[in-house]
C-alpha cells in the first residue's frame, strides 16, 4: 500500500532521471558535433592542399584565400557558439535548484495539509459524537430520515405512474380516430364545430367508442399529474424537514472548532496550489533552458547552422570535387595520401553522423517521455491524490509501471491509467454522509469530504435528494 504523498515521489523521482538522462544526451551529442565539425574542416582542408597541388597558381591562390576565410570564419562561430553554450550552463543550473526548492517547499506545504486536515478529521469526528449523543438532535434526525422515506416512495410512485401512462396511453394514442377526437376537445365545453362537422364527429366518435375510452383517457393523463404533484409537496417537506438539522450541527461543529480548522486547511491548500503555480512556470522556464541546450549539442543553433552552411558551400564547390578525380589519376604519391586520408575522414564523418542521428532519436524520444511524466504529474496534482486520505492498493504494480516507463516500454497514458485504476480513499474518523449529508449531495455536505469532494454516495434505489439539497 502507498499513499498518495509516497506516489508522487515516485513520480518525482522519475522526472528527476529523465532530466539526468537528457543532460546527459546532450553532453555526448554535443561531444559528437564537436568531433564531426571537426572531420568537416579537416576535409575542407585536404581538399584545399589537393587544389594547391593541381590547379593553377592564380586559381589557386583565390581557392586557398577562400578556405582559409571559410575556416577562420566557421572557427569564429564555433567560439561564439560555445560562449552562448557555456553562459547557458549557469543559468540551467540555476534553474534547477529554483525547482528542486520549490519541490522541496511544496512537499513541506504538503505535510500542513495533511496536519490540518488530520485536525479537521478529528475535530468533525468530535463534533459527530456530540450530536449522535444529544437526544433533540436524534429525533430531528429520525424525522428527517422519515420524510425523505416517503419523499423517495412518492417519488417513485409518480415515476412509475409516468412509466406506467406511457404505456397504456399508447394504444389511445395511435388510433387516428381517438386521436383526431381528443385534440379537437370533443365531449368537452372547449369543442367548438359547425353542425355539419358536429354530425361528422359523432358519427367517428361511435366507430371509435371514443365516449367510452374519453374518461379512461382523462384519468390516465390525471393521475401522473397528480401524484408528481403531490411528490413535490414531500420533497419541499423532506427538505424543510432535513434543514431543521442544519442548526444542531452548526452549534456542533463551532463547538469543536470545525469552521477554524476547515480555514487552516483550506489555507494550507492554497498555499500547495501556489507552489504547483510556481512548479509549473519554473518547468516551463526549464524546458525552454534544456530545448537550448539540446539545440547547442544537435548543432540546431543559429551559429552553427551558419558554420555548417560554410563548410557545406566549400565542400560541394564544383572545382573541389574535380580535384580528387584528377588526383586518382596521378602517379604522384603525395595526392595518394591525401586523397586516402580523404576518404579515411570521409568515412569517420559518415560513422559520426550515424551515430548522432540515434542520439537525437533517443534523444527525443526522451524529451517526450519527460512530457508524458510531466502531464501525469500535474493530473495527479489536479485530482489531489496527494490527498492525506488518497492511498494506491497495489504499490508492486505502481513501482512495477514506473520502472518500464523509465525504460520507454510503457506510455505515460499507460502510467495515468494504472494510477487511477488503483487509487483509493481510507476511511477517515469523521464519516461524510453524517446526519444532513446523508440526504444531499457531497457538494453540500457539511463535513468534509477525503479527495475534496470526489467522495460518492451510492444512491438507493428509486430515489434520493441531488447535489445540493432537495430530490
Amino acid at each position: 500500500m502507498l499513499t498518495g504523498a509516497q506516489t508522487l515521489t515516485y513520480v518525482d523521482e522519475a522526472l528527476t532521471k529523465l532530466r539526468a538522462r537528457l543532460a546527459d544526451l546532450d553532453a555526448q551529442m554535443q561531444d559528437v558535433g564537436s568531433k564531426l565539425t571537426s572531420e568537416q574542416r579537416r576535409e575542407l582542408e585536404l581538399y584545399g592542399r589537393l587544389a594547391e597541388l593541381r590547379l593553377e597558381t592564380i586559381r589557386r591562390d583565390d581557392l586557398e584565400g577562400e578556405r582559409r576565410r571559410g575556416d577562420a570564419e566557421v572557427q569564429a562561430l564555433i567560439e561564439q557558439r560555445d560562449a552562448a553554450a557555456a553562459s547557458l550552463k549557469p543559468r540551467l543550473e540555476a534553474a534547477e535548484a529554483a525547482l528542486a526548492r520549490s519541490e522541496a517547499e511544496r512537499l513541506a506545504r504538503q505535510r500542513n495539509v495533511e496536519a490540518a486536515s488530520a485536525e479537521l478529521d478529528r475535530a468533525e469526528s468530535e463534533a459527530q459524537r456530540r450530536l449522535s449523543e444529544d437526544a433533540d438532535y436524534r429525533a430531528a434526525l429520525e424525522r428527517a430520515r422519515l420524510a425523505a422515506l416517503m419523499a423517495e416512495q412518492s417519488e417513485a410512485k409518480a415515476g412509475h405512474a409516468a412509466e406506467d401512462r406511457a404505456e397504456k396511453g399508447r394504444p389511445y394514442e395511435t388510433d387516428p380516430l381517438f386521436n383526431y377526437l381528443w385534440k379537437r376537445g370533443y365531449g368537452t365545453s372547449a369543442y367548438r364545430a359547425n353542425p355539419l362537422a358536429r354530425l361528422l364527429d359523432a358519427w367517428v366518435a361511435r366507430l371509435c367508442g371514443y365516449r367510452a375510452s374519453r374518461p379512461n383517457y382523462a384519468r390516465l393523463l390525471e393521475i401522473p399529474e397528480r401524484l408528481a404533484e403531490h411528490a413535490k409537496r414531500q420533497q419541499d417537506g423532506a427538505s424543510a424537514t432535513v434543514a431543521a438539522l442544519d442548526p444542531f450541527e452548526e452549534r456542533a461543529a463551532d463547538a469543536a472548532d470545525v469552521p477554524e480548522r476547515r480555514s487552516a486547511l483550506e489555507a494550507a491548500q492554497a498555499a500547495v496550489r501556489e507552489t504547483d503555480t510556481a512548479i509549473m512556470a519554473q518547468e516551463a522556464e526549464l524546458n525552454g533552458m534544456m530545448e537550448q541546450r539540446a539545440a547547442f549539442a544537435e548543432g540546431r543553433d543559429e551559429f552553427s547552422e551558419r558554420g555548417a552552411r560554410i563548410l557545406e558551400d566549400a565542400l560541394r564547390r564544383d572545382g573541389i570535387r574535380v580535384l580528387r578525380d584528377r588526383a586518382a589519376r596521378t602517379a604522384d604519391p603525395e595526392d595518394d595520401v591525401l586523397v586516402d586520408e580523404l576518404a579515411d575522414v570521409q568515412d569517420e564523418r559518415k560513422a559520426l553522423e550515424g551515430s548522432f542521428a540515434q542520439q537525437r532519436a533517443l534523444h527525443a524520444n526522451q524529451l517526450a517521455h519527460l512530457h508524458e511524466l510531466e502531464d501525469v504529474r500535474r493530473q495527479f496534482k489536479s485530482r489531489q491524490y496527494d490527498d492525506v486520505h488518497s492511498e494506491f492498493a497495489n504499490s508492486a504494480l505502481l513501482a512495477a509501471m514506473f520502472v518500464q516507463f523509465l525504460r520507454g516500454e510503457t506510455s505515460g497514458n499507460a502510467l495515468w491509467q494504472t494510477i487511477e485504476r488503483e487509487q483509493r480513499y481510507r476511511r477517515v474518523q469523521a464519516d461524510p454522509r453524517f446526519g444532513s449529508a446523508r440526504y444531499r449531495g457531497p457538494q453540500s455536505s457539511p463535513w468534509r469530504i477525503p479527495g475534496g469532494g470526489q467522495w460518492r454516495m451510492p444512491r438507493r434505489g428509486g430515489g434520493g435528494f441531488k447535489t445540493g439539497g432537495g430530490f
